[in-house]
């Protein structure tokens, strides 16, 4: 039994994942809103909807790769690194110049966020 009610907001051909009970495609602004202020917290990559999130007082888990989370994070938020040395030198760089590197994804240790 679920206890809570996974939503997915995919933009594009996103591939869906495995038992969300909704997917929302292609949000305009205002739907990514209402969508988001009636839920309880986010998940998420370091993207654009954290800080679409932060603007408007919404908390949640976000996931960095190559940018550091002491810069970009919000200290509201659970913000998850899986170690520095996947960090790209120059912090404040266009990401689009470093290529994609899903080791710095791949098997994140948890334990760390977890509150006894």
């Amino acid at each position: 039994m679920n206890i809570y009610n996974i939503i997915q907001i995919c933009e594009g051909n996103e591939l869906k994942l495995n038992n969300c009970y909704d997917y929302q495609f292609n949000l305009s602004l205002k739907s990514l809103y209402d969508l988001s202020k009636s839920s309880d917290l986010f998940i998420s990559v370091d993207n654009f909807y954290p800080h679409f999130c932060n603007m408007y007082n919404m908390y949640g888990i976000v996931i960095f790769g190559k940018s550091d989370p002491d810069i970009f994070g919000y200290p509201k938020n659970i913000n998850i690194l899986k170690d520095r040395k996947y960090l790209r030198s120059n912090q404040f760089d266009i990401w689009e110049h470093d290529e994609f590197d899903a080791n710095a994804f791949d098997k994140i240790n948890i334990k760390n966020y977890l509150i006894d």
